[in-house]
């Protein structure tokens, strides 16, 4: 009997996990995506933080979408767990989402997938119409009034203004605009 077994691998295994989540997280803000910001949670590094700013040419346009990864152990070797939690007219929230790079399908995950990647395709899977678990239907009207509203929902979260301080300047903004200053 080896000394440490499958625990010595799964603590690993863990180490791997968050030596790969904070390289993935310095690479993001050294050059983030296009429309999104990303963070670490600071007390789980296996919880990330995002921010998808909604394309122009979208009905999402205008719009804050706040939401998490849950990363697991195992990773990169296994997929997290994609969470949306500002309603948006797309996903349902604070709810798992099924895509091919969530932990609803670990038999096409691939540990070449990064949080950048992951999170460019959700915000690809959010442009588009398909139905999975966790999406619902509503109209162009919907999701735009959805955007309108979006960052007010954000802000009322302790967390949410921790994580993107940035965002919160641009709601203080729209707002002084709009209520005179």
């Amino acid at each position: 009997r080896r000394c440490g077994g499958a625990r010595a691998s799964a603590m690993a295994a863990s180490a791997m996990a968050r030596r790969r989540l904070k390289k993935e997280a310095a690479d993001l803000m050294k050059d983030p995506a296009p429309h999104i910001r990303a963070a670490p949670s600071e007390k789980n590094i296996l919880e990330f933080h995002y921010v998808i700013e909604g394309p122009e040419d979208s009905p999402y346009a205008g719009g804050w979408y706040w939401g998490k990864l849950k990363f697991p152990p195992r990773y990169p070797f296994a997929p997290p767990s994609i969470f949306m939690m500002t309603p948006n007219g797309r996903f349902q929230t604070d709810m798992r989402l099924c895509m091919s790079m969530s932990d609803y399908h670990p038999d096409t995950w691939s540990p070449q997938w990064s949080v950048r990647s992951i999170l460019i395709g959700l915000l690809s899977f959010m442009l588009e119409n398909a139905s999975t678990a966790g999406s619902i239907e509503t109209t162009r009207a919907q999701k735009r009034a959805y955007a309108a509203r979006s960052l007010a929902f954000n802000v009322r979260s302790k967390l949410f203004c921790e994580l993107f301080p940035d965002v919160v300047e641009v709601y203080r903004a729209q707002y002084e605009a709009a209520h005179g200053g």
